[in-house]
């Protein structure tokens, strides 16, 4: 804060763009320190303008802002490169990288959560380049670690309703926030527990560990499905809206 302005530098990812007016951006922008932020970036769609090619999705950016104490809306003063993501990833890596910011697009981020968030996506970024099979398994494990942040984790192998923990889980059980155990699944027969594939099972308990076992596994279309839509449920029943990823719409395995 200086004067009557309120300045920022912070590294952000760009979550969305619009233009606005002639030759300016309106910015959703995912910052390290105060998460999710709109910026007014004036004057950046000239063809002179030297930032224009730095405002784009999956560039890891350096910017300074300033803006009024009153308005929720930041002027965007300056951009740095730190890194550029999107060159000399194939097209998977891609989508899965693109579903980590749509993710965020959807979320509320606390303030205070933000700088732990903005570290987790930057390894997570990292992670998936080194990755060359099996990185849809990266991105689940980056889900489940952005639930833990948020303190809505599930344990992956303790029944919910008995309390005991599984070798694998028999169904998932969205009101329950968790996984039912073979007894407890039986006994809610007709209840809205979703039974899950012996393929899917192994893959959640291996999940902790999922680094060790990229190489080996195959992933199966259904299980990618499935387990899709467990982590779909569970940040629906916790953000109370619809939570869907349209990008990984286009991720093949």
């Amino acid at each position: 804060m200086s004067g009557a302005h309120r300045d920022l530098l912070t590294r952000a990812f760009i979550l969305r763009k619009t233009p606005f007016k002639d030759s300016s951006f309106i910015l959703e922008c995912f910052s390290e320190k105060a998460g999710k932020i709109s910026v007014i970036a004036k004057g950046i769609r000239r063809e002179n303008n030297k930032d224009s090619g730095m405002i784009e999705l999956l560039n890891d950016l350096e910017i300074r802002l300033t803006g009024k104490p009153e308005s929720p809306w930041y002027i965007l003063k300056s951009v740095n490169l730190i890194k550029s993501y999107f060159q000399e990833i194939d097209l998977n890596t891609n989508i899965l990288m693109q579903s980590a910011l749509e993710t965020y697009r959807q979320l509320e981020i606390p303030r205070e959560e933000a700088s732990a968030l903005y570290d987790l996506t930057i390894r997570y970024f990292d992670t998936l380049i080194s990755t060359s099979h099996n990185g849809i398994a990266i991105f689940w494990r980056f889900l489940l670690r952005i639930l833990r942040i948020f303190g809505i984790e599930f344990d992956l192998q303790l029944c919910v309703i008995c309390g005991k923990s599984e070798n694998t889980p028999a169904a998932f059980y969205p009101s329950g926030n968790g996984f039912l155990c073979s007894y407890c699944h039986q006994q809610q027969s007709g209840s809205l527990s979703i039974p899950i594939m012996p393929e899917t099972a192994d893959l959640l308990v291996k999940m902790k560990n999922i680094g060790n076992y990229l190489q080996e596994m195959i992933i199966s279309p259904a299980t990618i499905q499935e387990i899709n839509q467990i982590l779909f449920l569970h940040f629906s029943e916790h953000l109370h809206t619809g939570f869907h990823l349209k990008s990984l719409e286009y991720y093949r395995p």
